[in-house]
This record gives structure tokens, sequence and C-alpha cells, in this order.
């Protein structure tokens, strides 16, 4: 048998080791969903006085760090990210970050085409090498294809995250070099808090939509997650999802969710990346019920329509009386991204007896502002076409929009928005001359 920790003892580097392996003009990728190098991010800016335009690709950034958040490292460094948070927002502010607009499904090529071709260096996390010398990146297979294009691979080995099947390991052979990560704390499910009354109402209106032997998708956001504690009297449930969201773990563990009835991989549970809890993280470890997949391909058209009864569930930040949906901006700052809730939208919704959800509480700004809206706010981004709009469900109730004429679709809207806002609506609605 290959000694594979002889192999790996020679390849162990320290952080600082790490860092002079990076020079000028090089573009690195580095991991995502939860397999992010934070010690090598967070030292980065020690090199600023060596290097010069080095080009770094990330999906959002979990840390403030020093090289892409200070504009005295501007010169050494290019951060780009392909999602926007809070960190992303102050960089953004700053000028020190850019941002590259995609939809989950083609991010990669996106990337491919615009920035990282062939990088020179990839830096991630994973599980320490196995038997076979395999180590795997968990679930974050988001920028895991360019593990196998960069010139150089670096990564971190982290107890903290799971051996998971799929699109998801490498073998260390092809594993340049390797450091020992930090073991990062992970959030608890219990530490979640619980759903509020407008988030519990919009829950159980999402899981009055979906039916015995659907196939479920449910992303980021409060009244998603809400919809799960309403699903436990539904039967052979099945998930295909870009995130694999904790609040599905109970149903997974019930057998509500056994993936029987699906019509495509059927009795696996497949997702792109898994929410990072540790309660998740210890049940899919080794377990071969579940799958992780490229977004690419867990985000495509021909994946999400091969399933019967495919039903997503999104969230939003504002919809439009025609049913704009803008998941991703407020006004013209970039909230968060686009992500896959077009791709799931477009999929559910073209999937046979299929269903796509929008599923938003009807105010923001503690209740003094409407989330539906007569039009977008001026800069606001179209996520999801009027054209592929299915269900919106508020706390009051659901709006059935696919292929409905837009006077209908006002009068639907207006109906599930907050009832002091309905007049308004109606004479927003009166004043763009929607009727």
């Amino acid at each position: 048998m290959t000694d594979f920790a002889q192999e790996y003892r020679a390849k162990l580097r320290t952080v600082p080791q790490i860092l002079d392996l990076i020079h000028s003009h090089d573009t690195i990728v580095a991991g995502s969903s939860g397999d992010e190098p934070i010690q090598v991010l967070r030292e980065l800016h020690t090199i600023a006085d060596r290097v010069e335009d080095v080009k770094v690709l990330l999906y959002g950034l979990p840390e403030p760090f020093e090289f892409a958040t200070n504009p005295a490292y501007r010169g050494s460094f290019r951060t780009v990210s392909s999602f926007s948070d809070r960190n992303t927002r102050a960089a953004h502010d700053a000028r020190t970050i850019s941002f590259v607009p995609s939809h989950g499904h083609d991010a990669v090529d996106t990337a491919r085409r615009g920035l990282a071709e062939n990088p020179e260096v990839y830096i991630g996390q994973a599980s320490a090498p196995d038997r076979n010398g395999f180590v795997s990146f968990g679930g974050g297979t988001g920028n895991f294809w360019q593990a196998h294009k960069a010139k150089t691979v670096i990564i971190g080995i982290n107890p903290n995250i799971p051996h998971t099947s799929g699109y998801t390991e490498l073998h260390i052979s092809d594993i340049d070099y390797f450091y020992e990560a930090e073991e990062r704390p992970l959030h608890s499910l219990a530490d979640v808090p619980p759903a509020n009354d407008v988030e519990l109402a919009i829950g159980r209106n999402v899981a009055g939509l979906i039916a015995d032997g659907s196939t479920i998708q449910l992303g980021v956001g409060k009244a998603p997650a809400a919809s799960a504690q309403f699903l436990a009297d539904k039967n052979d449930l099945g998930i295909h999802s870009e995130m694999m969201p904790g609040s599905l773990l109970p149903l997974i563990q019930s057998g509500v969710i056994n993936g029987r009835a699906k019509t495509f991989l059927p009795y696996k549970h497949v997702a792109a990346f898994p929410a990072p809890f540790k309660e998740f993280y210890e049940y899919i470890d080794y377990n071969p019920s579940f799958l992780f997949l490229p977004i690419s391909y867990v985000n495509s058209a021909d994946a999400i329509t091969r399933h019967r009864r495919m039903v997503s569930v999104n969230s939003a930040l504002q919809v439009d009386l025609t049913g704009q949906i803008d998941s991703e901006t407020l006004g013209s700052t970039q909230f968060s991204g686009t992500g896959g809730a077009a791709d799931f939208a477009i999929g559910a919704s073209r999937a046979p007896e299929g269903k796509s959800i929008i599923a938003i509480p009807s105010t923001a700004g503690h209740g003094e502002v409407s989330r539906i809206q007569p039009v977008l706010s001026p800069g606001s981004v179209v996520s999801i076409s009027r054209n592929d709009i299915d269900y919106v469900v508020t706390e009051y109730g659901v709006a059935a929009l696919r292929g409905v004429p837009v006077d209908e679709r006002v009068r639907r809207l207006i109906a599930i928005a907050h009832p002091k806002f309905r007049d308004e609506l109606t004479e927003g609605a009166e004043r763009y001359r929607l009727w």
C-alpha cells in the first residue's frame, strides 16, 4: 500500500511558506462554501510589498481580509467576487473589490472566460486524505473545478470538513502543497433563531403548495427555511438544491425526505454545497445518500427539469406588480447575488408538475416599507424576469401568476400585500398604467 502519510508530510508547508509561492500577476482562485483558506487570506496582505496585480477570485468575504478591504493594497491585489455580503459591500464602498454578475449554472464558465481560464494558484481546504489518498472538499464544489486547472494546487487540511460523495474528491498526487488549517468552530442548528409569526405564516402557505413525492429546493432566507417546519406530514420528498439547508436535516432523519419518488437520481440527496452547521457536517460525513455535484450541473435546466413535481422556494428583496423579482440589490447597492434563484425559478416551472415559489414577508424596514411595489426601486436589478414568475407567497396568501395577464397580476399581488399598503399600491398601478 502506498504510504500517503509520507507523501503528505513531504508536501506540508507553513502558511508563510505558502505565501512565498505567490508572485506578481498571479491569478488565485480561493475555495468557497466552507472551503475558504482563511489563514492564508488573513495573511495575504503581508506580501503586498513584493507583489503587484495579483488577482484573487472569491465567492464573498467570510471575513474583512486586509488585502481585500484596505485601499493601501489596491495596487498589489485585485479582488473579484461573484457574491456580495456585508464585508464585500464595505469593500465595494472602499473601491477595493469588484462584483461579477452570473447565474449559478454558468458561474464557472463566466469566471473562466473573464478571469481565470488557467489560474496560477488554487487554494482551498479539505478533509484529511483517506486510506486511498483522496481528500474531500466536503460540499465546496463551487470553485473546485479550478483545482484541476491551476498550475499550483494548495490545500489546507481541516478536520471539520466532512468526507462526502460526488464531485468533491482530489487525490494527493494532484495536490502540490498542504498546510494545516485552523479548526474554526461551526455554528449549531440549535443557535438558529426561531422563525417569527410572519415567517411561520409564509412557511405554512408555501407548504400548502408542496405535494407528496415532490423534489424540493430551498434557497437562502428565513421564509424558505420556515416552510420546512410544515412538511413533516408529507411523504416521500426529495432534494435537488443548490444549497443543502440545515432546516431539512430533521426531515431527512425522520424519513419524510427519502428520495424514493425522485425521477432523477432517486434516493440521493443532491446539492452543490451544504449549509455549514456542525450537526449537518457530522451527518453527511461518509454518508453515501448525499451527493454533492458541481453547481454548473445541479443548477442546469437539464438536471432540474428531470424531476417530476420539482418545487423551488426562494426569497427576494422586492417584487413589482407585473411580477419582476429583485433578489439581490437594494436600489443600486449589490446586496447578495443572483445565485441559483433564476436557475431554479425557470427550471422548476418547466419541470413536469413543477412549481416555482418566491416567498417573502410583505414588508421590510420594521413594517414601514412594502416589499411589493408598483415598480422596482430605481437602480434595482431584475433577478427573475416576469416571464418566468410562477407563485409569489407572503403571510397574507398565495398569488399564482404564471400565464396570468398583467392587470390580473396587479390585483393578485395587491391582495397579498400588507393591508396598510394596498391603497397606495392601487394608486401606483393607476399612475404607472399597469391595469
